[in-house]
């Protein structure tokens, strides 16, 4: 579409990949480093707390002659099959062709039982936490899994998509006072305004992964069942 246009071209973008500055022929007229906004007062510095799953870093493989759910992806609706081989999938199908919940609840179980200890200590309650989803089917099941392990109903946690249910700017106002955890796709719209948040996303998310020295890492073993999406 921008070549169409028989004029300069000016590209303003928050994630300069190699691909974004490729088209511009590398010519970087100005930079403005987030190092440089956390000094003017305009960004909060950041931290890293990476949960790593075996799951996550190598994927893993579902046994010929286990019983699976295979969920639709447009109804939604999941029937149970049983595999005649067994199904390798690596990591950058979870959560996209293949959906493990065990690993998901164990990266939502590991930051409740240490968000008010390591990450923000003596902390009494969650702060404002973002969970950054894939897609919106992602969103829902980490809903689902964070309400199970708070123990908590909507007034806790929701989640903030254009196919939410309600108002998506209400569900914002509400994330700035009392809900305290949101399943997200952008955090544009989730954590803007907020004067502190917490980001969970997926390691794979294009420019959001960035290395912090005081960073903990943090390696489970797990190897659960999982459910395909077809």
């Amino acid at each position: 579409m921008l070549d169409y246009f028989d004029s300069f071209l000016v590209g303003l973008t928050a994630t300069p990949t190699p691909t974004t500055t490729a088209y511009f022929d590398d010519n970087l007229v100005a930079e403005y480093t987030q190092e440089q906004s956390v000094y003017d007062g305009i960004n909060v510095d950041q931290q890293l707390y990476r949960i790593r799953t075996e799951v996550s870093e190598e994927g893993s493989t579902i046994a010929a002659g286990d019983w699976v759910k295979v969920r639709d992806k447009e109804t939604r609706r999941s029937t149970r099959r049983k595999l005649p081989d067994d199904f390798v999938y690596e990591k950058e199908k979870l959560d996209r062709a293949v959906v493990n919940p065990s690993q998901i609840r164990m990266v939502v179980r590991t930051f409740k039982e240490r968000v008010c200890t390591e990450m923000f200590p003596g902390r009494i309650e969650v702060p404002k936490t973002v969970f950054f989803c894939k897609n919106d089917q992602h969103a829902e099941d980490v809903l689902q899994i964070v309400r199970e392990e708070f123990a908590c109903d909507s007034t806790f946690a929701r989640k903030v998509t254009y196919k939410s249910e309600g108002s998506i700017e209400q569900h914002i106002k509400d994330l700035r006072s009392s809900t305290r955890c949101a399943a997200a796709r952008s955090l544009a719209g989730a954590g803007r305004d907020l004067l502190e948040v917490v980001v969970v996303h997926p390691p794979e998310h294009p420019g959001a992964d960035h290395p912090h020295e005081d960073e903990a890492l943090d390696r489970f073993d797990v190897r659960p069942g999982a459910d395909l999406v077809d």
